[in-house]
């Protein structure tokens, strides 16, 4: 090979590797997030979650009446749970019907 076809080959190179680096940096552009000088509060408060069901619970409450609360939220997804363990299983064992034509 000659001088000259190498340096053409490598230029082709360059440039294949500058368009696939420019392709690449603008699918996954770099964010920078400013910093803030202020502490983060150490001890803030949970806010409450909130179930399907519509039953608020709070990880911070440890009354009777809360646990108890907690406690029906609990058996409410997992008799959903039950329910939809149920249909699966049924899906599964679905006979097939034979197809007149």
């Amino acid at each position: 090979m000659s001088k000259t076809s190498k340096i053409t080959i490598g230029v082709i190179i360059v440039i294949i590797a500058v368009i696939v680096w420019f392709l690449m940096a603008g699918k996954n552009p770099v964010s920078v997030q400013p910093t803030s000088s202020a502490p983060a509060p150490q001890n803030a408060p949970a806010p409450a979650s909130t179930s399907s069901e519509g039953l608020s619970t709070s990880p911070t409450d440890t009354s009777n009446a809360a646990l108890n609360q907690d406690l029906t939220s609990i058996d409410a997804q997992l008799n959903g749970l039950a329910s939809d363990s149920a249909n699966i299983d049924q899906g599964l064992n679905d006979q097939p019907v034979s197809q007149g034509q």
